[in-house]
C-alpha cells in the first residue's frame, strides 16, 4: 500500500500539491474548529510579526504591494529556505506550511487579526470562501511542493541532530510543471492580496 509520505515525495509535483493541500486542509479545519470553541478571543492579536506591520495605507494599490510583499519575500522566502533542510523525507517547508494552517484557523476561530472582525468566525465554508487566507495557504502550498527537491542539507531523523551536505545550488533543477505551478501561486497569491487589500479598505 502506498503511504501518504510516499505519495508526499511522488515525482510529479501536482500530486505533491494535492496531498499536502488536503493535510493541511484538514490541520486547518481542526484548529479552526477548537480554537472557536475552545481558545479566548484574541488570543494571537499582536504577538505575529504580520501583525506588527502596518498595511494599511490611503489607497488599495500600496496597501496591496505591502502585503503581497510581505507574503512574497517573507512567507514565501520562509518556505523556500526551509527547504533547503530535510528531515528524514520530509522537507521543512512541508511544516511550515503546516504551520502556517494551524495558525490560520486560530486566528479565525479566536479572532485575532490585526483588524478586528465584530466577532470571532465560526468555522463554515461561506466564510473560508469570503476571506483571502485560503489563498494565500493554497499559494504557500505551492510553493512548498514546487521547491521540495532544493535540498542542501539533509538530517537522518529527528534523534539524529547530525546533518550531511546532500546537494548543491549548481546541482538544482525545476522541471516544466514546477516552474509553472510556482507562477500560478505568485498569480493565487496576488489574487488573495489584492481581494485583502480590497477587504480592508471596505472596513
Amino acid at each position: 500500500m502506498v503511504s501518504i509520505k510516499n505519495w508526499l515525495k511522488n515525482d510529479n509535483v501536482l500530486l505533491r500539491l494535492v496531498i499536502l493541500w488536503l493535510i493541511c486542509a484538514l490541520l486547518f479545519t481542526i484548529s479552526w474548529t477548537i480554537s472557536y470553541y475552545l481558545l479566548p478571543e484574541g488570543i494571537l492579536r499582536g504577538k505575529l510579526l504580520i501583525g506588527k506591520i502596518p498595511v494599511q495605507t490611503e489607497n488599495i494599490i500600496t496597501t496591496f504591494l505591502r502585503i503581497f510583499s510581505f507574503n512574497l519575500f517573507v512567507a514565501c522566502g520562509l518556505i523556500v529556505f526551509a527547504n533547503l533542510f530535510q528531515v528524514g523525507d520530509t522537507p521543512l517547508g512541508y511544516l511550515v506550511v503546516c504551520s502556517h494552517s494551524i495558525i490560520y484557523g486560530i486566528l479565525l476561530g479566536t479572532n485575532s487579526f490585526g483588524i478586528l472582525a465584530p466577532t470571532r468566525f465560526a468555522p463554515s465554508l461561506i466564510t473560508l470562501l469570503s476571506r483571502s487566507g485560503i489563498f494565500e495557504i493554497s499559494a504557500y502550498i505551492a510553493i512548498a511542493t514546487a521547491t521540495s527537491g532544493l535540498v542542501l542539507w539533509k538530517q537522518k531523523s529527528w534523534r539524529d541532530f547530525h546533518s550531511e551536505r546532500v546537494g548543491a545550488p549548481k546541482e538544482w533543477h525545476l522541471n516544466a510543471r514546477e516552474l509553472i505551478v510556482i507562477a500560478l501561486s505568485v498569480i493565487l497569491l496576488a489574487f488573495g492580496n489584492l481581494r485583502e487589500a480590497t477587504q480592508i479598505h471596505l472596513l
